[in-house]
């Protein structure tokens, strides 16, 4: 199929997990094919529709290129398979090889040394092929997407969040943030001067009188004093010493069990700031490390550590590079990134959240895709129940889900005409017997009886398709969870196509199309401010 040369607007796609994009009945499909299979999707849909509003000959192409990044996280440089492949049992190798190959990804995503691997290759290959194309597409002006399936739309979603805008003031989590990132200084307190500092902020030593006082003994004081025993002498007595100096025995046991239990709390403390530094000194290893690894490739980066939880673990400490441009919107197809936020302690993002230099996040599931989760529920308390149900690419909802809204539909007027014969029957039941009691009855008899109990509003459901509902900042408003019209035939058993559903988006007209609109919607909107220029590191 022929390519128009001149290209509107340009989309990075990035994989999920594994070397292999799709499965298909006879081979595995990686994503280079995948790409050029919704590339061909795109330019049929392109000819078909009018989607730029300048005719069918005043508009190209959107050009997808694909991202990949596990042969970088896989290959001989990190060592990783080998050592794998080392601890890994020798039955099932089949399945083994395969979860070791696919699953472990995900775990390799939580993993601060493997992380910052993929964040490496994803935005340096991102950042090499755009400059590429920017060489050999000199006039574009269009806008540059991003596209990730998966796993792919956590990385970019995370590596968006941590961009840099007005002079590297980040514009990122503005209320009910995830677990923010703490920038790290270039010259921090060494070990010493830390435990100095804790020292000088110590609390004083109480006088010894006034432990004797709390203990009931203050008749001792004089003797203490007499003594020259101050709270280091005091708190070194045992109960010897506390004889020779003529202490009772009631004195004794209370001043040698407030003795012991001072000391077991100091041994806490003592132990409390060793982990801390343990821990201060790790941290300082793991940046030198980083810093050691040599620049990266968008330039100016930042270093960020996040929160610890009780068990002293947390998100990792991970360079995210800086993108030479910035991309107008970010796709989620088949996306966990609600998932993940929630496994990362998010409760809300709260409707001003949004990404420093993206406008626009669609999130696009398919109704039966296992891997995929919302994202509306986590910005707005509010949320509707149902997400924005994605046009199909003929201009209509498929025959099955109009056949229901349909039914659905004839079922409301059922009960609402139910409803309205029973309430004219109860009205004139009513006025029968205004007629039968005096005035001061009827009046009350009407104020008790013109309700019927179980009443349904007249008004029936409100269809949430019909009606505007904002969903915060991020994506200026409009709504971010979009999902899939189910074929006919995937309703006869939702499980049979669950993993079908999670690859479906590379030959999906309706994913294409959605995706082409939004594209040109915002670069009409706003060209200018769509794609940032390239700036040499």
């Amino acid at each position: 199929m022929g390519e128009d040369k001149n290209i509107d607007h340009l989309v990075f796609v990035v994989h999920g997990i594994g070397p292999f994009a799709d499965i298909r009945l006879d081979s595995f499909r990686s994503l280079i094919d995948c790409v050029d299979d919704f590339r061909e999707v795109s330019l049929l849909l392109l000819r078909s529709h009018d989607v730029s509003g300048r005719g069918a000959g005043g508009q190209g192409r959107v050009e997808f290129l694909p991202v990949q990044w596990h042969s970088a996280l896989h290959g001989d440089d990190t060592g990783v398979d080998k050592q794998v492949k080392s601890i890994s049992l020798p039955s099932i190798s089949k399945l083994r090889d395969f979860t070791n190959s696919t699953l472990i990804d995900i775990l390799f995503y939580t993993s601060p040394l493997y992380l910052q691997t993929i964040i490496d290759q994803v935005s340096s290959e991102m950042n090499r092929m755009y400059a590429l194309f920017k060489e050999r597409n000199p006039s574009f002006t269009g806008s540059v997407g991003v596209m990730g399936h998966s796993l792919g739309s956590c990385i970019l979603f995370d590596l968006l969040y941590h961009q840099k805008v007005d002079g590297g003031v980040s514009m990122g989590v503005v209320k009910d943030p995830v677990p923010q990132s703490l920038p790290v200084t270039e010259s921090t307190d060494s070990l010493e001067k830390q435990e100095e500092k804790e020292k000088e902020e110590g609390e004083d030593a109480p006088a010894v009188s006034d432990i004797l006082n709390q203990l009931g003994l203050p008749q001792l004081i004089e003797k203490f004093e007499s003594e020259m025993i101050d709270f280091n002498t005091f708190i070194m007595c045992n109960n010897e010493d506390l004889k020779e100096i003529g202490v009772p025995l009631g004195g004794r046991k209370k001043i040698t069990s407030y003795i012991d239990e001072w000391n077991k709390k100091k041994e806490q403390e003592q132990e409390r700031k060793v982990k801390e530094a343990e821990e201060r000194l790790r941290e300082e290893e793991l940046k030198k490390s980083l810093a050691a690894d040599g620049a990266c490739v968008g330039g100016v980066t930042e270093s960020v550590t996040y929160v610890k939880g009780t068990a002293g673990t947390g998100q990792p400490l991970v360079n995210y590079p800086l993108l030479n441009f910035n991309p107008s919107s970010l796709f989620a197809v088949g996306s966990p990134i609600g998932l993940f936020l929630t496994l990362r302690g998010v409760e809300s993002l709260g409707p001003e959240y949004q990404l420093p230099t993206c406008s626009s996040v669609y999130n696009i599931f398919h109704p039966y895709d296992p891997v995929a989760y919302r994202l509306e529920p986590l910005l707005v308390s509010q949320a509707p129940l149902k997400a924005a149900l994605l046009p199909h690419h003929k201009g209509r909802k498929r025959f099955h889900l109009e056949l229901y809204e349909n039914i659905e539909k004839v079922g409301q007027s059922v009960k609402y005409h139910l409803v309205e014969g029973i309430r004219n029957m109860w009205h004139q039941l009513n006025e029968l017997a205004r007629a039968h009691t005096n005035n001061a009855a009827m009046t009350t008899n009407s104020d008790e009886t013109e309700s019927i109990p179980g009443d349904v509003s007249s008004q029936g459901s409100v269809d949430e398709e019909s009606v505007h509902i904002p969903i915060g900042c991020i994506s200026g408003g409009d709504r971010v969870d979009h999902v899939l019209q189910e074929k006919p035939i995937e309703t006869i058993n939702e499980y049979m196509f669950a993993l079908s559903s999670h690859l479906c988006y590379w030959r999906s007209e309706d994913t294409a199309l959605f995706i082409l609109k939004q594209l040109y919607k915002n670069n009409n909107n706003n060209a200018a401010a769509a794609v940032g220029e390239f700036t040499k590191s």
